[in-house]
């Protein structure tokens, strides 16, 4: 009997699958899952155990996950099991996934001991506002290994043009290839309901969503003071619409408090805390639109996931989602109080038929650009790239 040839194996190398890891943890996710469905890449991920592994673990249906230990409690996330796994895996090639931590080294001597290939997603890391961000110690881990690490990559893989421009600043000459993460909403999103947080007198409201996780480069608090300074001045406003946070406070110190001293105050903002899952899907096929002030973004996951359900935006240049702008997908914003002000009195200025508008461009776009047949097929291509060039020297 012939035995049928075996199927190339690539390792997903991440700091963490939980929910911390926010946009990249879900990218690496619903890669894993489009490899299970195919039959010419087998796939299995590496990654430091963080509370709530085994909870993530289970969303990798069909994967092998394997996690170490770490041994420090910095956000370095220092373990040693991290490389003895890489060394005990069969896998012909290894994505690598964000930058500045162990698991960076921890390839690197995967690569040296193996001489195996290897490519890089740095998920915006390399973006100037993250740059300025605890520049001593990525000044030592650029010394250290990640400079070499970047100089001997199979392939970088960018997820904007945007971020190509990023990474030729930091280190010039890299092979960039330029390839979106894409989305799969639930084909069924109507049968789940409203979200948790709905009531009842949100009905017939304009619902401004802020979704992900709560930190100061992601303009959550402007976004508060320009809803808060609105509905101050302007009573129709303030009757009309409806601004939710929902997600994971990383950093903003009694931002939950501040939220809720307004909600009673103006009963028209709620922080609803994180959302997954189904949570997730009923919170973004509740909102009229999608609003995302942010300073700095690699690709946000939050926009694209609520494009596919016709769900507009009103972001920054900064989210690098040009094509949303072009396509009349999205209405721009700044960051700055005022800027995000006007952003939020252009979409309430819409009339019905320019917000029908907006809806079908966002669903058309994220088919078109960011549905897993128009990416995962170019993310094989890559990989057999990788495979078949071997050591970049």
């Amino acid at each position: 009997m012939t035995q049928s040839p075996r199927r190339a194996r690539v390792a997903q190398l991440v700091p963490t699958i939980t929910r911390s890891g926010g946009g990249v943890s879900e990218a690496v996710r619903l890669l894993a899952h489009a490899l299970v469905q195919r039959d010419d890449w087998d796939c299995e991920v590496h990654a430091i155990i963080a509370p709530g592994f085994e909870e993530a673990r289970a969303w990798f249906e069909g994967t092998a996950v394997f996690g170490s230990q770490r041994r420090d409690s910095s956000r370095y996330g220092f373990s040693p099991g991290l490389v003895r796994g890489l060394l005990s895996s069969d896998a012909d090639i290894l994505h690598i996934h964000g930058l500045w931590g162990f698991h960076c080294l921890a390839a690197r001597l995967w690569h040296l001991y193996t001489g195996k290939p290897y490519l890089i997603t740095p998920h915006g890391m390399l973006e100037p506002w993250i740059m300025q961000r605890s520049r001593r110690a990525k000044a030592l881990i650029s010394a250290g290994y990640q400079n070499n690490l970047l100089k001997r990559a199979g392939a970088i893989h960018v997820l904007t043009d945007k971020e190509c421009t990023d990474v030729n600043a930091v280190r010039p000459g890299l092979p960039l290839n330029v390839i979106p993460n894409f989305v799969e909403p639930p084909t069924d999103v109507d049968r789940l309901g409203p979200p948790d947080w709905w009531r009842p007198d949100m009905t017939g409201k304009t619902i401004f969503l802020f979704f992900g996780r709560i930190h100061e480069k992601k303009g959550c608090q402007e976004l508060f003071d320009a809803w808060v300074r609105l509905c101050e001045t302007d009573s129709a406003f303030a009757a009309g619409n409806a601004l939710v946070f929902c997600g994971w406070n990383d950093g903003l110190a009694g931002f939950e408090d501040r939220v809720a001293e307004a909600g009673a105050r103006l009963g028209n903002i709620v922080y609803a805390g994180p959302q997954f899952g189904d949570d997730k899907w009923r919170s973004l096929a509740a909102a009229d639109f999608m609003v995302l002030p942010s300073k700095s973004e690699g690709l946000p996951l939050s926009i694209l996931e609520g494009w596919a359900l016709g769900v507009p935006a009103i972001m920054t240049p900064e989210c690098n989602l040009p094509i949303g702008f072009a396509v009349g997908a999205a209405l721009s914003c700044g960051y700055s109080v005022d800027g995000v002000a006007q952003g939020l009195a252009a979409a309430v200025a819409l009339d019905a038929d320019a917000r029908a508008a907006l809806k079908a461009a966002a669903m058309r776009l994220a088919q078109s650009h960011f549905s897993r047949g128009a990416v995962a097929s170019k993310i094989v291509d890559l990989y057999e790239r990788v495979r078949q060039g071997g050591q970049r020297r």
